[in-house]
């Protein structure tokens, strides 16, 4: 049996630390599938500890972001957020997910 889609997604998320980070950073800089795999691996430094603030490791984290009355059909969309991310980054994401160039809003 398939595992659900939601433990499918954050396993993307949450291999870093489950496997080497050295693994985990080269896995996403030559196979990445998926834009929010190779966000996750600038994510390391060259020591392969996560970046954050405080010191402390901060794993990034996905927003649904519901968009019914932006594109009908579309339940939500993700966006990948980190602690460097910034409120405008994330809207700007959330529209290019749903299709629209975020400049005109």
């Amino acid at each position: 049996p398939k595992a659900p889609r939601h433990k499918r997604l954050s396993h993307l998320f949450h291999r870093a630390s489950a496997t080497s980070a050295t693994s985990a950073t080269s896995a996403g800089h030559q196979g990445a599938r998926w834009a929010s795999e190779k966000k996750l691996a600038e994510l390391h430094d060259p020591s392969g500890d996560l970046l954050g603030s405080g010191g402390a490791a901060s794993p990034p984290c996905i927003l649904k972001i519901f968009g019914g009355a932006i594109s009908r059909g579309a339940n939500y969309k993700s966006v990948l957020a980190t602690p460097r991310s910034s409120a405008r980054q994330l809207v700007r994401e959330a529209l290019e997910r749903y299709g629209l160039d975020p400049d005109d809003f």
